[in-house]
């Protein structure tokens, strides 16, 4: 008799253990966000039973809620692409931060909302919001950065930000590093590397980034460009 009761025991431990191990794991993390309650303890049946029914009764509505997000978060977005291609940048920063609350780790939505602030700032009279919106542009940039290391557009609109809106080239430098790191034939990022060394009163390190567009650019208009350019700071030297 006792034999059976133990290993009745052990049975019913057997397809317990079994029966947590195909739980669904929504009723799993619902388990998790409750941790709290149980210090250590295992709930009950009855628990387990209800969150089950909760999941089961409630599917169907979640699903909903999460098409509608969806939909709402592509809806942020089209419209803002239209905003942009219409120069609305101060309506297409908005939806882009609206569509950043519904997707919050899309590198690209930060981007262009970094694009926007930056381009809404040129059109702002008052100079405390204008720098407020050039923080956010630096900050969209960064977050984009942060999530797509090698988001060579960001690092290429981040670069331009500090050279020609915030003047500071010794903040542009790194970003522009890694952006010719990954790749070195970006002629645009190059003439931004000799604008920056001008900027720092580095001349002649600005001539040698020119002579290397000349030499290797493949657009006759880079090429003219860099020699231009070239033969100005040789004349500011002289």
């Amino acid at each position: 008799m006792r034999q059976a009761i133990i290993l009745a025991a052990c049975l019913a431990a057997l397809l317990s253990a079994c029966d947590r191990g195909s739980e669904d794991p929504r009723v799993e993390q619902l388990l998790e966000l409750e941790e709290e309650m149980y210090e250590g303890q295992e709930p009950s049946d009855e628990r387990l039973e209800e969150l089950r029914e909760s999941v089961r009764t409630l599917e169907s509505s979640v699903e909903q809620r999460m098409r509608d997000h969806e939909y709402l978060g592509r809806y942020h977005k089209i419209l803002a692409i239209e905003y942009i291609n219409r120069e609305m940048y101060g309506p297409a920063l908005r939806e882009l931060e609206a569509a950043i609350e519904i997707h919050t780790e899309n590198p690209v939505l930060f981007y262009y909302a970094a694009i926007a602030a930056a381009r809404q700032a040129k059109s702002t009279r008052e100079a405390g919001r204008r720098s407020e919106l050039y923080e956010d542009s630096e900050w969209y940039y960064k977050r984009a950065i942060e999530l797509r290391p090698q988001y060579r557009s960001a690092l290429y609109g981040l670069a331009v930000l500090y050279l020609f809106e915030l003047e500071s080239p010794d903040e542009a430098e790194p970003h522009l590093n890694r952006l010719l790191e990954l790749r070195p034939s970006n002629w645009e990022a190059q003439f931004l590397k000799a604008r920056m060394r001008v900027m720092q009163g580095r001349l002649e390190e600005a001539i040698e980034v020119y002579d290397r567009i000349a030499a290797d650019a493949s657009a006759s208009g880079q090429r003219e460009a860099a020699l231009r350019n070239k033969r100005e700071l040789q004349e500011s030297l002289e």
